[in-house]
């Protein structure tokens, strides 16, 4: 074999192993990036929910969910929770996912990732954000870091009348005015 060749072979053997090398890198970020998929950020079977606070930006309303004996109720309005609501924020709770962690968190992600417009939410000893939908995740701060999450259920923290009270029945008023019947009186 000539000089030429032999130089050409050694190439071709780098080049193929460097391609190999970045194959098997690549599986390696996508099934740890599977893996942070996976990654719930509440432990359902270990944390216990009492008080949710949930912070909309946008509309700068707060309600404060607190948990007395079994029933939850509205902090700020003294009233018994839609026990239908907050089910659903119970169980989107536990469904929140991490995902793809994008960096450590910087003041400018507040406008870039929809903060400023999204949800902050204290549970279980947490506070976390929810953003702007990107594409088929969402924007999540958490700590000190900056995720896109595959959680995508940020409407079950938002209530468009803002009323989070349960619904009670008002009874039907009742007609008291006297009707006498006189087809039975005898004018004369």
């Amino acid at each position: 074999m000539n000089k030429k060749n032999i130089i050409l072979l050694v190439v071709f053997i780098g080049i193929f192993a460097m391609i190999i090398l970045n194959r098997e890198s690549m599986k390696r970020q996508v099934a740890h990036d599977m893996e942070k998929e996976q990654y719930r950020l509440f432990d359902s079977e270990k944390t216990s929910f009492n008080i949710i606070g949930i912070n909309d930006l946008q509309k700068n309303e707060q309600v404060t969910f607190e948990k007395k004996g079994q029933e939850w109720f509205v902090k700020e309005k003294s009233c018994p929770a839609d026990e239908s609501s907050v089910n659903r924020i119970l169980s989107s709770l536990s469904n929140i996912r991490i995902g793809q962690r994008l960096s450590e968190w910087k003041p400018d992600f507040v406008k870039e990732y929809g903060f400023d417009k999204g949800l902050e939410i204290n549970a279980g000893g947490k506070i976390f954000m929810l953003g702007d939908n990107r594409e088929k995740r969402i924007a999540l701060k958490v700590d000190n870091d900056l995720y896109l999450s595959p959680f995508r259920e940020k409407h079950v923290f938002k209530k468009h009348d803002s009323n989070w009270c349960k619904e009670v029945e008002e009874p039907e008023p009742v007609d008291k005015t006297v009707v006498i019947d006189d087809s039975d009186s005898v004018t004369e």
